[in-house]
């Protein structure tokens, strides 16, 4: 017992806190970086500045699976990608709405035009529509068969994330868009009920539905 009390540092134990493993400071570096040159000229060149916010928040995804020390599948950085693409030109498209309603047909700095709408409307679903693509590809890859007691429950969570994107658009398409998407969707409803519907959907998959 006087061995164990001689061999403990509180120090030394305290200061283990704050260690964070070195993937995470590799990522933190790059997001870093990533965020400096967005800042100083990516965000002004079109199409390269809606990339950049997509690569940004699946840089946050891969930063949080760093830093528990777990590898992100390729299957969640494809999804993640795509929808946050679909994410980042919402936020563009609603820019460039309020600059048609105000009667401007430049966004300062951006590099965007008014009439560029209808182009980042159509990257904006094709990104969406490609996230759902990746979900319903994965349902029979051989990861999902491996995680899930009942992989084939996750098809429910197809049709909603469909629904979802589709009148996340609608909305945007009609001016009916909060500037940030997130701060739309935490305050949405409909957005609210689909997410509690799917994080069920993942349960009883995850479960087995037949168990």
């Amino acid at each position: 017992m006087a061995q164990t009390r001689r061999s403990f540092r509180p120090g030394k134990s305290r200061q283990s806190l704050f260690i964070l493993p070195r993937a995470f400071s590799l990522v933190l570096a790059g997001y870093f970086v990533l965020t400096s040159a967005y800042s100083f000229w990516l965000k002004r060149r079109p199409i390269l500045d809606v990339m950049t916010l997509a690569g940004l928040y699946t840089v946050r995804v891969i930063a949080g699976a760093a830093a528990v020390a777990i590898a992100p599948s390729f299957w969640l950085l494809a999804f993640s990608m795509f929808i946050f693409l679909s994410l980042a030109l919402v936020k563009r498209y609603t820019e460039l709405q309020g600059l048609l309603e105000r009667g401007e047909l430049t966004a300062t700095g951006r590099g965007w035009h008014v009439e560029d709408l209808p182009l980042v409307q159509s990257l904006g679903t094709a990104a969406g529509m490609a996230c759902v693509l990746v979900l319903a590809l994965y349902i029979d890859s051989e990861p999902a068969q491996r995680l899930y007691g009942s992989p084939e429950a996750l098809w429910l969570v197809c049709p909603l994330l469909l629904y979802w994107i589709s009148r996340l658009w609608f909305k945007t398409h009609r001016g009916a868009m909060h500037d940030d998407p997130v701060v739309f969707a935490l305050r949405d409803r409909m957005s609210l009920v689909i997410g509690v519907c799917t994080v069920g959907i993942l349960l009883l998959a995850k479960i087995g539905v037949a168990q």
